[in-house]
């Protein structure tokens, strides 16, 4: 009987990562059923008999690749540590998520550009609030401090989530643009967890009392 569900177990999770490429490499509406069941080399029969529509296996791989981005940030976003590590962590985060999974990140966008309702479903705005109202405390404490210049928790968010993912998304552009093979792509990339961690450091830190022209008022 054990063992019976041992199999089980390892066919569906054969199959989630078969999915999961499948979805990643074409999208929800480019994949087929059959795409999934030769990639994960069972017949189409036994394919349904686990996921009963391409809909069903699409809507667990997605929130499976959601969940895992948000269970890696939030623990991070909520921290009550000194900005600056912040922002080193959530790079540095956000960037091994990559690493692990490079599809993830393409998988995403993709699919909420296609149908931003997958995101509203699951409330990823009131989320996002919690999140950016943390960062944003943190950064008012900081310019009161005189520390950096003023900036809204939105806009360095999407500073760093930006400089974090284009490296992902443009791959094949980046290769072919600084003549980079495999091995010389993947030691830029590790490279980026500190460059980018100092880049978005010092594109807000004072250093020497308040630059001229922002505004000492909170």
């Amino acid at each position: 009987m054990s063992k019976r569900v041992g199999m089980d177990q390892n066919t569906e999770e054969l199959i989630r990562q078969s999915a999961r490429k499948v979805f990643s490499e074409k999208g929800f509406s480019g994949a087929r059923m059959q795409d999934i069941a030769d990639e994960a080399k069972i017949n189409r029969a036994l394919l349904h008999y686990y996921f009963r529509s391409k809909e069903k296996l699409f809507e667990l791989i997605f929130d499976e690749a959601v969940t895992r981005f948000l269970g890696a940030v939030q623990p991070i976003m909520f921290a009550r540590i000194p900005l600056f590590e912040k922002i080193e962590k959530l790079v540095a985060t956000e960037i091994d998520l990559c690493v692990a999974e490079p599809c993830n990140a393409m998988f995403i966008l993709h699919e909420m550009m296609r149908n931003p309702a997958v995101l509203e479903r699951r409330n990823i705005r009131k989320l996002y609030e919690s999140f950016l109202g943390n960062l944003s405390v943190a950064l008012t404490e900081e310019y009161k401090r005189g520390s950096i210049v003023k900036i809204e928790a939105e806009s360095l968010f999407l500073h760093i989530i930006s400089l974090v993912l284009f490296p992902f998304i443009g791959k094949a552009y980046l290769q072919q643009a600084f003549g980079l093979d495999e091995e010389g792509y993947w030691r830029m990339i590790q490279k980026r967890k500190k460059e980018v961690t100092r880049f978005v450091i010092n594109g807000i830190r004072i250093l020497e009392g308040r630059p001229e022209g922002v505004s000492s008022d909170s």
